[in-house]
C-alpha cells in the first residue's frame, strides 16, 4: 500500500521540528518479563494494557502525551499552561500503581525536564534519556519510585500556583536531597486544596481502600521474597515503609476531609504499632498457606 506525497509531507512535517522544553516521564514496569509474562495468561496481561490504552485515550492532550513501549510508558507535556502540570502528574498518578487482576505491578521511574519531541507515538531528545537514566540507568535507584533530580524538583517549585502542592506530592528521597520522589497516592487527595482544577479528583474511600490493598500486596510479596531474594525483599520491605507513611500523611494533613469509614482504615495504618503486627501476622498466615 503506497502513501501519497501529500501525505507523506504532512507526516513529515509533523516529526521535522525543533525539539520543546518538555516534562518527561519514563516508567518502566518491573518484573515484566521473568514474572508477568511467564506467569499470567495473554487475558490478564491485555487487560492491564487495555485499561493503559484507555487512559491513554482519555488522558492526551495537544500537550500532554503518552506512549506505551512494550513494559515502559513515557508521559510528557509542555508547561505553556498552569493545567498541563497537573495533567502531567495526573497521568503519573494513574499509571504508577497499575493492577492485574486483584494484584498491583511494581514500577520504577524518572521525570526529567528539557529538550524533547514527542508526537503520535513518536518520542525522542537529552530529557528522554535523562528520565531513562534515572529510572534505569547510572541515576537508578534500588529502590521502586518515581523520581527526579533535585534541580527539576526546585524548577517544579517555582512555578506560580504550584510551590504547595509540589510540597504535597514531592518528597526528599533522603537526607541528601538529591533527588524527590512523587507519591501517586496522595496526589488526587492534594487535588482537593487546588482551585481551578480540570482534573476529577478520584473518589476519596476508594484511595483509601486501594492503599490497604496495596499494604497486603507488598506483605505478599514480602512474604514471597524473604528468604528467596534479599535484594527484591528489600524492595518491597520499602515499598511497604513508603506506603505506611502514606497512612500517616493522609492522617496528618487530610484526614478531616475523609468519611468515618476511610478515618477508621487510616486509624489502624497510620499507627506504627498496629499495622507492623498486623503485617507480620499476615506474612507468618501467607506462609503457614503457602500462598507466594
Amino acid at each position: 500500500m503506497s502513501v501519497s506525497d501529500g501525505k507523506n509531507e504532512q507526516i513529515l512535517e509533523k516529526h521535522i521540528v525543533p525539539y520543546e522544553k518538555r516534562l518527561v516521564a519514563f516508567l518502566d514496569l518491573q518484573g515484566f518479563k521473568d514474572d508477568i509474562i511467564r506467569n499470567y495468561p495473554a487475558e490478564a496481561i491485555g487487560s492491564v494494557f487495555g485499561k493503559f490504552d484507555c487512559l491513554k485515550k482519555m488522558l492526551e492532550s495537544n500537550d500532554l502525551q503518552v506512549t506505551i513501549i512494550s513494559d515502559s510508558i513515557v508521559i510528557s507535556t509542555t508547561l505553556d499552561m498552569p493545567e498541563n502540570l497537573m495533567c502531567f502528574f495526573d497521568a503519573c498518578s494513574f499509571f504508577a500503581k497499575p493492577r492485574m487482576d486483584t494484584l498491583f505491578i511494581a514500577v520504577r521511574g524518572g521525570i526529567a525536564y528539557g529538550d524533547l519531541h514527542h508526537k503520535d507515538n513518536i518520542v525522542f531528545g537529552p530529557a528522554l534519556v535523562d528520565a531513562y537514566d534515572i529510572s534505569e540507568g547510572s541515576q537508578k535507584s534500588p529502590f521502586l519510585h518515581l523520581r527526579m533530580s533535585s534541580e527539576v524538583f526546585h524548577f517544579i517549585r517555582k512555578l506560580p500556583k504550584f510551590g504547595d502542592f509540589s510540597m504535597a506530592v514531592l518528597f526528599p528521597e533522603d537526607e541528601e536531597k538529591k533527588y524527590y520522589t512523587f507519591n501517586p497516592w496522595l496526589f488526587h487527595l492534594a487535588m482537593a486544596s487546588i482551585e481551578g482544577t480540570l482534573v476529577e479528583p478520584e473518589p476519596y474511600h476508594d484511595i483509601i481502600l486501594h492503599l490497604k490493598e496495596y499494604v497486603a500486596w507488598c506483605v505478599m510479596n514480602i512474604a514471597r521474597y524473604r528468604d528467596v531474594s534479599p535484594s527484591i525483599f528489600e524492595k518491597y520491605d520499602e515499598l511497604l515503609v513508603q506506603a505506611l507513611c502514606t497512612f500517616k500523611i493522609i492522617k496528618d494533613t487530610y484526614y478531616r476531609m475523609l468519611p468515618d469509614c476511610s478515618q477508621k482504615i487510616i486509624d489502624f495504618y497510620s499507627n506504627p504499632e498496629q499495622a507492623l503486627v498486623f503485617a507480620h501476622q499476615l506474612e507468618h498466615d501467607l506462609k503457614e498457606e503457602h500462598i507466594v
